[in-house]
């Protein structure tokens, strides 16, 4: 799926009115639909955020409309490979500031 198909769920999927007058008027309709707050603000940030829960979060049937978003990058392996490479450096950098 390409990324232009993660803008249309989160345009219908999420409820995401561009028009809005702010954020929270997003959210507030539909909080399930985002994965976070911020995610509201705009179609790039509902995609933006929604890459970081993929990369932070732990992998999960998706049962909301945000962990849908979440789970549309499981579908490209060079993703799931760029995943599994970050969480991993990430360990490492985390283990050697705690021996310190």
């Amino acid at each position: 799926m390409p990324l232009q198909t993660q803008a249309r769920i989160s345009q219908s999927q999420g409820k995401f009115n561009p028009n809005a007058q702010n954020p929270d008027e997003n959210y507030s309709k539909n909080p399930k639909a985002f994965v976070t707050e911020y995610a509201a603000t705009n179609t790039g940030e509902d995609i933006a955020e929604s890459f970081v829960s993929f990369i932070f979060k732990k992998k999960i049937n998706p049962n909301t409309i945000a962990e849908q978003k979440t789970q549309f990058f499981y579908a490209y392996p060079e993703l799931t490979k760029m995943r599994d490479t970050i969480r991993n450096a990430l360990k490492h950098i985390v283990r050697a500031r705690l021996a310190q």
